[in-house]
């Protein structure tokens, strides 16, 4: 089975360069967009450098030293729950291709024949980085008391010989718990977490 492809994680269309592109901190190669955040170890690779645009900062310190440096991933040993529901992928709206901005609207969202308002259009012989060209994913859904993004459990679901740390449900209550991240790992040294959706605000990492 091929390795996770830590891009799937990325945002290529944000401005900050640690969101945009994997990059390589302390021997460990890192990716997120602010939702989902992915490492793997990276023997002997030396640290990203600066971005070049920003010469003053680093990449990383916030996602490799304050995001995963508390979590302790050698809990991760139960199996996630089963599949039971599926919904059109909400990244390519089922069409199983990547996305571009629409030309005719520039992505206004408002009155479009071509996107039908969605602002954006598919690209023609591409695949969908989040649903891998299946169309679907897994619904919204709650697992130990938190409510994830469907779409972004596909991607946790995906990764190869995944586990999370179970949480007993006597232990899953209050409105700090339900904004707590679910802690993963997978094949070939790789761990992860994932934002619930915020239940007052509807995103994750809301």
């Amino acid at each position: 089975m091929k390795p996770f492809d830590l891009s799937r994680v990325c945002d290529p269309d944000c401005q900050r360069y640690d969101l945009s592109r994997p990059f390589v901190f302390r021997e460990w190669r890192y990716a997120s967009d602010g939702r989902i955040a992915v490492r793997v170890p990276a023997p002997g690779e030396a640290d990203t450098p600066n971005d070049p645009a920003h010469p003053g900062k680093r990449p990383y310190p916030l996602i490799a030293v304050d995001v995963f440096g508390p979590v302790d991933f050698s809990r991760c040993d139960a199996a996630l729950p089963v599949v039971d529901r599926w919904v059109a992928c909400t990244w390519c709206y089922g069409t199983g291709r990547d996305q571009k901005e629409c030309p005719t609207c520039s992505g206004a969202e408002v009155g479009c024949d071509t996107c039908f308002d969605r602002g954006e259009v598919a690209i023609d012989g591409s695949t969908c980085p989040k649903c891998l060209g299946k169309k679907r994913t897994t619904a919204d859904r709650r697992i130990d008391g938190r409510l994830f993004a469907g779409w972004l459990l596909g991607i946790v679901y995906s990764v190869p010989g995944v586990r999370y740390e179970r949480v007993p449900m006597a232990a899953a209550i209050g409105a700090a718990f339900r904004l707590q991240p679910l802690v993963f790992v997978g094949d070939g040294g790789l761990q992860g977490l994932l934002m619930p959706l915020d239940p007052n605000r509807g995103r994750a990492g809301g």
